[in-house]
């Protein structure tokens, strides 16, 4: 007989490959805490702004205050006759210049006795004559009038000290300047040469 046939090996069984293990799953990084917003700063309060110190006007002497009321009824009596000269002689630029100069040294004295609103009164004709002491030559009746009734107004408060604390100088110069303006302007129209000083 034949002999027996060898029983065919069969090869060993595969291992089972081994599978990676599962990776882990990534931990999400905690979720970051909302920054929290500073408290809302207090406005800081600005100390009440000191109210302005009125300073105390020095008292004037009684002889100074004499002084004064001589001396200015004289420089108002040099107004009107110095108005009085120009409105016959409107081209006469000396008597101009006279009137500016009494007006000027009437404005020093109020500044001296602490009379303000009676010193811009006064410089409110200086600014009235300024054309004309550089030589402007068209004059309009209104000037003249305006120079007289300071006069009487500054005569007025002189003879009446209580009425000067409410006495207020303001629109008299915002008329002055208006009639100084009119008075420039009709220089050019008329196209009026000014002379060189």
């Amino acid at each position: 007989r034949p002999a027996a046939a060898k029983p065919v090996s069969r090869p060993a069984a595969a291992k089972p490959v081994s599978r990676p293990a599962a990776a882990k799953p990534v931990s999400q990084p905690a979720a970051a805490k909302p920054v929290s917003q500073p408290a809302a700063t207090k406005p800081v309060s600005r100390p009440a702004a000191a109210k302005p110190v009125q300073a105390e006007t020095p008292a004037v002497s009684e002889d100074l205050i004499q002084k004064f009321n001589s001396e200015t009824e004289k420089l108002l009596g040099r107004v009107n006759a110095l108005r009085h000269n120009w409105s016959r002689k409107p081209g006469d630029n000396a008597i101009v210049k006279k009137l500016s100069r009494v007006f000027c040294t009437l404005r020093g004295w109020n500044n001296l006795i602490h009379e303000p609103e009676m010193s811009s009164l006064a410089a409110s004709c200086e600014d009235l004559l300024e054309p004309f002491v550089a030589g402007t030559r068209a004059t309009i009746a209104d000037v003249h009038d305006f120079v007289g009734r300071v006069q009487r107004q500054l005569t007025y408060l002189l003879d009446n000290p209580d009425a000067r604390s409410t006495f207020k100088a303001k629109p008299w110069q915002k008329q002055a300047n208006k009639l100084a303006n009119q008075c420039r302007a009709r220089q050019n129209k008329l196209k009026i040469k000014t002379p060189d000083p």
